[in-house]
């Protein structure tokens, strides 16, 4: 047990630091080469560090869930496919109701061929996302599981993934309020995504939403930076990303599929 949680320990802690600072350098030097290398060296440090400390600790590869199931767990990629527009647009109309004036819709041309080249960019970028969900969910989670049960498991694994991307955040405009809101984010999509692989025994699903919540263009267009200075509309537009959670919640609950903590 003590093996296990110095494994964990030493996996977050070295990810961490090393996703963020390829994180940094990815951002500040976004048009140069040293740039793009860093991009992709910051999305696989979960996978390659997953990989070695399956070699050191002597793991099982094969529980990654390295694996399609598609022809058993088609409802499930379908699935994937809803929550990600749910996660991405049902939050618009509320948001236009109840801030009326303050923010807009945004259809430019830009927009427009965004949701064209979808499909493209997925292709390429499923790549990425794989290499970030092998070590998170399919390397990561079990073990938080094992040691905290599914719920506590889920928020530590939240609040990781928030923290994976400082480097991203911290050079942006308002980086406490991108961390709080990245943080929160990552906590409620993380029961969604454990339901999704305990489901379908694959990372694919996983991967399918992560990749579509990345690429489906942001329409809703802020007139000032009043988002940025006020805890409520933060809460508002994360008001379906909790509803659904919630449901995942239960779903699981009556499906057998929440570990208590041993």
């Amino acid at each position: 047990m003590k093996n296990k949680k110095l494994e964990i320990i030493l996996y977050v802690i070295i990810c961490l630091l090393l996703a963020n600072v390829f994180w940094y350098f990815a951002y500040n030097y976004m048009n140069d080469t040293i740039g793009v290398i860093a991009m992709m060296l910051g999305s696989f440090i979960p996978m390659i560090l997953a990989l070695i400390f399956i070699k050191i600790f002597r793991g099982n590869y094969k529980e990654l869930g390295f694996r399609l199931n598609l022809k058993k767990s088609w409802k499930i990629y379908l699935l994937s496919f809803i929550i990600s527009v749910l996660l991405s647009y049902v939050a618009t109309p509320l948001m236009l109701l109840i801030f009326n004036g303050k923010v807009s819709v945004d259809f430019t041309q830009e927009t427009l061929m965004m949701l064209f080249l979808t499909p493209i960019i997925g292709a390429i970028s499923s790549i990425e996302m794989m290499g970030e969900e092998i070590g998170w969910i399919g390397y990561l989670y079990p073990k938080l599981e094992k040691n905290n049960g599914t719920i506590l498991a889920c928020i530590i694994l939240g609040i990781i993934r928030g923290l994976y991307h400082f480097g991203i955040i911290i050079v942006r405009d308002f980086p406490i309020h991108g961390l709080i809101e990245l943080t929160v984010s990552n906590i409620l999509l993380s029961f969604v995504m454990v339901y999704l692989f305990k489901k379908s025994k694959s990372l694919f699903p996983i991967c399918l939403l992560h990749i579509l919540l990345n690429l489906f263009p942001i329409i809703l267009v802020y007139k000032d930076s009043w988002y940025y200075t006020s805890i409520f509309p933060m809460i508002i537009s994360m008001l379906p990303a909790i509803i659904i959670s919630l449901y995942f919640i239960c779903l699981m609950k009556k499906q057998n599929l929440i570990e208590l903590k041993k």
